[in-house]
């Protein structure tokens, strides 16, 4: 279980961090829509969903 929570961390951690540095790296004020966040949320828990389910017997074969 440890490398399935490195994977969502890290994958949460990269995504948190390119999108503070971009809103750094902005000189102007943006609004944000909220469709866009809770499309790429739904997105990410569905991919977790399905990552969690193929590897749910601990045995990954072609």
């Amino acid at each position: 279980m440890h490398g399935i929570s490195g994977v969502i961390g890290s994958a949460v951690f990269n995504i948190m961090f390119v999108i503070s540095c971009c809103g750094l790296c902005s000189s102007a004020v943006i609004y944000l829509n909220w469709w866009p966040l809770v499309r790429d949320c739904f997105f990410y828990a569905l991919s977790i969903l399905v990552m969690l389910a193929v590897i749910y017997d601990e045995m990954i074969t072609w």
